[in-house]
């Protein structure tokens, strides 16, 4: 029996009157398999576990918040939307279980996001009711991602309008949705409006580790995409960046930072925006324009199992065995990408939270031949 369950043991034979209480209480748990263990261990150590990046037992507010959320709805639908989008199927072709070969998803992800804002909140003081705001909004901030997460946004952009900023902020709201995320958010004393707000780039009291270059989101996704390629992590994880992000003491923070920021170079330049990703961002892409009259404002809050029975092309998208044909059926000879290079400008100062000016990027443009990219 979990700690969970042994929770809502004793509040039922202790308060009979809980037959009151919220809803996602009188639920057992169901995502156990990325909530688990303990959490000031894995903190301590620095250790990090991609596939269950959330280990606590712990029975305080913030951990029956992630799990209150993590068994939400909408929250689930995550655990069927994959983390890279298109390209996971390219890089995870065919995986078979093992934790070398396997998908990541967005609900890793986003429980991951909580597990780091858990770490910097016992780094620092806060009230009670803003540790809550920050693990919910570390939790949500990907809740209203589509299918494929960023790889279809910008046709469902161009033909509905829809991206996943504006849907997760109806989904926290319950604009349009189901009110059972701002439901459970307000059983904890917390409202919508407040975690939107941090989301929308009001995180002054979280020292911008929402809105700022270096955030939980990007660390933990910057660092998660790393683990597709298997290479060693140098000491790098999640949780010692964002340690040394908030410490802020000696030369050892900055260099972990630095370092950091330059992993977000090389994984911009050999998964997110590399050639396969741009190709099979593209292939995905012309896929829904080929039947785009079939597509729907609604299809964007479907999961990727959902999708690949509505629209069977995506199925063939994401099989090796069609790549080429429908490559040479739906791909443009040249596409336009945006060329993006990070790297830290030694003027801005870290010990002074000079962010902005120390961790910078450039975009450019560039054209690629994407019939030439194809994989064997």
């Amino acid at each position: 029996m979990n700690a969970w369950t042994r929770l809502l043991e004793v509040m039922v034979r202790c308060f009979p009157e809980s037959r009151k209480l919220p809803p996602w209480l009188k639920k057992k748990a169901t995502m156990d398999h990325l909530l688990s263990h303990d959490i000031d261990k894995a903190s301590d150590s620095g250790i990090y576990d991609y596939a269950e990046p959330y280990k606590s037992a712990s029975l305080d507010l913030e951990s029956q918040l992630i799990r209150a959320l993590a068994d939400s709805r909408a929250f689930k639908r995550l655990s069927d939307i994959r983390f890279l989008g298109a390209l996971d199927y390219c890089l995870v072709s065919r995986p078979n279980g093992s934790q070398s070969n396997a998908r990541f998803t967005r609900a890793q992800h986003s429980i991951g996001v909580a597990a780091l804002a858990r770490a910097y909140l016992d780094l620092t003081t806060h009230s009670s009711s803003d540790r809550l705001i920050c693990v919910a909004a570390a939790m949500l901030h990907d809740i209203g991602h589509p299918p494929f997460s960023h790889t279809l946004e910008p046709v469902f952009h161009e033909k509905f309008g829809l991206n996943h900023h504006r849907a997760s902020e109806e989904v926290i709201l319950g604009v349009g949705h189901s009110p059972e995320i701002s439901e459970i958010l307000s059983s904890f004393g917390i409202s919508a409006e407040a975690v939107v707000s941090v989301l929308n780039g009001n995180d002054e009291p979280f020292q911008g580790f929402f809105s700022g270059p270096i955030n939980f989101d990007t660390i933990e996704g910057i660092l998660r995409s790393r683990n597709y390629l298997k290479m060693q992590n140098l000491g790098i994880t999640p949780i010692k960046v964002v340690q040394a992000a908030t410490e802020r003491h000696d030369d050892h923070n900055q260099e972990m930072v630095d370092a950091f920021w330059k992993c977000k170079d090389e994984m911009y330049t050999l998964v997110i925006r590399s050639k396969l990703g741009v190709l099979f961002d593209t292939l995905f892409q012309e896929a829904a324009k080929d039947i785009i009259d079939l597509l729907q404002p609604s299809d964007f809050y479907l999961t990727e199992s959902q999708m690949f029975r509505k629209f069977p092309i995506f199925r063939q998208a994401a099989q090796r065995q069609y790549w080429h044909r429908m490559g040479e059926a739906l791909l443009p000879d040249e596409v336009p990408f945006q060329v993006r290079r990070f790297y830290v400008n030694v003027g801005g100062d870290f010990f002074k939270w000079q962010d902005r000016e120390r961790y910078k990027q450039s975009k450019s443009a560039s054209t690629l031949t994407l019939k030439d990219v194809l994989p064997a």
